[in-house]
């Protein structure tokens, strides 16, 4: 069933260097309009962030330095984002980070950002449609529906048999308890630690959250504010890593 339209709808995408919208900028910007008589309008174009791009950044959407060296700046485009955003409704997956870095980089131009319409994220609404409960995960994974929610018994059974149906479904996954936990720890993306709190940026660790020391390199981060975080209330992994700078030893990764 198409959607009906009462004003245009864009669905938005961005490339950046990174994840930050405090520190990192914008590479690439994709948009497709769709108007209420059913015509579609695509305009992209590739965006000069006037920062080096980091290595972890060009390892996923594939844009270095070079690719950008002539493309436009952002207050060149600023005037077709503007006006075209203007009075529009927006989509995108996970569009919520795409907004917060339109808004970053109008914000660095001392502009308000233009006032679109409503937003419909698909991310949201797939979370929504698929929600991730035990019931769902029973359905999912063993094929049945889960009698008796709630009952403290009946969960803690049904949790141990999606347990046993996930390392059936997914063969690559380990058989022991410590390294599943261990897979569980796992940062993803860019990050070093689990819950994101430094990110590997030019193959060196830098703070990940926050606004004065985000991204900057561990060995460039005023001493104090390590010895603060080695005695706060992060993760095991983060002091480690923390506390081995603090001793002039910092983490690389290989190129």
């Amino acid at each position: 069933m198409s959607l009906v339209l009462s004003r245009p709808l864009i669905s938005l995408d961005l490339e950046t260097t990174g994840t930050h919208n405090k520190i990192d900028r914008v590479v690439q910007i994709g948009l497709v309009k769709c108007y209420p008589d059913g015509t579609n309008k695509e305009w992209s174009t590739l965006v000069n962030p006037g920062i080096h791009i980091p290595n972890e950044a060009t390892a996923i959407h594939g844009f270095d330095d070079l690719c950008v060296k002539d493309a436009p700046h952002f207050k060149d485009v600023v005037s077709i984002l503007y006006n075209g955003l203007s009075d529009c409704d927006i989509t995108g997956y996970n569009v919520d980070f795409d907004l917060r870095f339109l808004k970053a980089e109008f914000s660095r131009l001392g502009m308000q950002p233009p006032r679109w319409g409503r937003v419909v994220c698909s991310y949201k609404l797939f979370r929504k449609m698929e929600p991730h409960n035990l019931a769902a995960a029973v359905r999912f994974y063993t094929g049945t529906e889960l009698q008796g929610a709630h009952d403290a018994e009946v969960d803690a059974g049904a949790a141990l048999g999606v347990l046993y149906a996930q390392l059936e479904h997914y063969p690559h996954l380990p058989k022991t308890i410590d390294e599943l936990a261990d897979y569980l720890e796992q940062p993803t993306g860019d990050t070093v630690d689990a819950q994101g709190k430094l990110a590997w940026r030019n193959n060196e660790v830098v703070i990940n959250f926050g606004d004065k020391w985000a991204g900057v390199p561990l060995r460039s981060v005023d001493r104090s504010y390590l010895e603060w975080i080695a005695r706060s209330e992060f993760s095991t992994h983060v002091k480690s890593v923390v506390n081995d700078a603090l001793n002039g030893k910092y983490l690389r990764r290989d190129k």
